[in-house]
């Protein structure tokens, strides 16, 4: 089943009707927590709260000139430069690598995939390119999709998600800088998908909604 297929089934439909209708309640989506390594409470009481709360821990990058920092903002400027840079590799293996290592770093998984580059960079710009067209087109029996040899964890996913162009990745950016409130995430909901790695991810499974229901929303640790 492509994504296609898989979004035209009435109760997905129905459930991104029923999502976008119900981002702004202060009810069913209230919850709390204490981070066990800081000893910080977090707490919510909505999905737009929730997203307003993230918080992700990133290194700055001089080469892609962004700073660190660890909020939605600033982890919007830095997956944009990180995704514009993998949109220029223009099959050079070794501007391939350091956007592959650079994605690694933001994301905390540096370890293990930097051995993996290293040693595969030779035809990564190829690969890359190979894996991109065949998610844009939603074809998710391409060859380059189904290689046993494909490496797909933690760290390459991330990656391969920045690669593909109908990500929504960029909008992040442009609703921390422009919306003081969730009127433009109910207006976005139709259009921004929600799965693993993301913020709604992240909250919406541990209110036990059903959050594999779609593919990627903001593409998150």
């Amino acid at each position: 089943m492509n994504r296609q297929t898989y979004l035209a089934l009435p109760h997905v439909s129905q459930f991104t009707d029923w999502l976008a209708a119900e981002l702004d309640s202060k009810s069913h989506f209230t919850h709390e927590y204490v981070d066990r390594r800081t000893g910080a409470q977090w707490s919510c009481n909505s999905l737009f709260d929730a997203f307003a709360h993230y918080r992700w821990n990133h290194p700055g990058n001089s080469r892609l000139a962004f700073n660190p920092g660890n909020c939605s903002m600033s982890n919007g400027f830095a997956l944009t430069a990180l995704r514009k840079d993998l949109d220029n590799l223009n099959g050079n293996d070794s501007r391939a690598l350091d956007a592959a290592l650079d994605v690694m770093s933001w994301g905390g998984v540096i370890a293990g995939n930097a051995t993996w580059l290293k040693a595969n960079k030779i035809g990564l710009a190829s690969l890359l390119k190979s894996v991109q067209a065949a998610m844009d087109a939603g074809d998710e029996l391409a060859p380059a999709l189904r290689s046993k040899h494909l490496r797909f964890n933690s760290g390459m996913t991330k990656v391969y998600s920045l690669c593909w162009r109908r990500r929504q990745i960029d909008l992040l950016a442009e609703m921390s800088l422009t919306q003081s409130d969730s009127s433009q995430t109910i207006a976005c909901s139709r259009l921004v998908p929600i799965g693993g790695g993301s913020v709604l991810h992240r909250h919406l499974g541990q209110f036990g909604v059903g959050v594999n229901s779609k593919p990627c929303w903001i593409n998150f640790p």
